[in-house]
């Protein structure tokens, strides 16, 4: 029971989420809901460090996240107007289109903020 609520956590609130074997490809897909300001987790995986966090204020939203090395990810970041996202960080950030109220970014390994402002 305890383990479920575990993977809620690092799955669904922090977003990290398996695509392929290994952590090889990884969706970084967070829950924000209303009432919470900020979650954040870090997994070790086979291919090192994976983390994604987020942090909601008056100003808007941003969200972290870190792809290991020899790894690919994708973001899901909430929002429909990619002109109103701010990219910044020391990996590849490409957008490649929307999905379901969210614009969606693939990346390189390393570490990728994204901001949006008046969230």
């Amino acid at each position: 029971m305890y383990g479920t609520a575990t993977q809620w956590l690092y799955e669904n609130l922090a977003g990290i989420q398996p695509l392929e074997p290994g952590y090889q490809r990884i969706a970084f897909r967070p829950t924000v809901p209303t009432g919470l300001a900020h979650a954040e987790a870090t997994y070790d995986s086979v291919r090192g460090k994976i983390s994604s966090s987020w942090t909601k204020s008056a100003s808007g939203l941003t969200m972290e996240v870190t792809v290991p090395p020899n790894a690919t990810g994708v973001v899901y970041f909430p929002g429909t107007d990619e002109s109103s996202v701010t990219v910044g960080g020391g990996t590849n950030a490409k957008f490649v289109g929307k999905e379901g109220g969210r614009l969606v970014y693939n990346l390189d390994s390393g570490s990728c903020r994204f901001t949006a402002a008046g969230r």
